[in-house]
């Protein structure tokens, strides 16, 4: 579903891939690749959160608010719920470019 509300006029410049590591059951890697005009979704690994422009690791509880905008990236890393790493533009467009 990210690619499809996704808003490449929102959120500034950066450009790259996030890769977001939710923990525990159900939980795995997705590697969000950012351009210009788009976004794009897939599953990942461990190996391409090694080597990701931006990370974001959580457990369920905080990805679900996330997903549901009770929070935002910034508010989860600030309250320790969601721990990122790398380019923090990258990270902080998803806030405004996905609606």
């Amino acid at each position: 579903m990210l690619p499809l509300v996704f808003d490449p006029t929102a959120g500034g410049t950066s450009t790259g891939c996030l890769v977001i590591h939710v923990e525990g059951p159900g939980g795995g890697y997705w590697a969000v690749d950012v351009t210009s005009v788009g976004a794009a979704v897939r599953r990942a690994d461990a190996e391409a959160f090694e080597v990701a422009d931006c990370t974001l690791e959580c457990d369920r509880d905080a990805w679900h608010r996330l997903a549901t905008g009770e929070i935002t990236g910034m508010k989860g890393f600030m309250g320790g719920d969601v721990r990122l790493a790398g380019n923090f533009g990258l990270a902080l467009r998803l806030d405004t470019c996905f609606a």
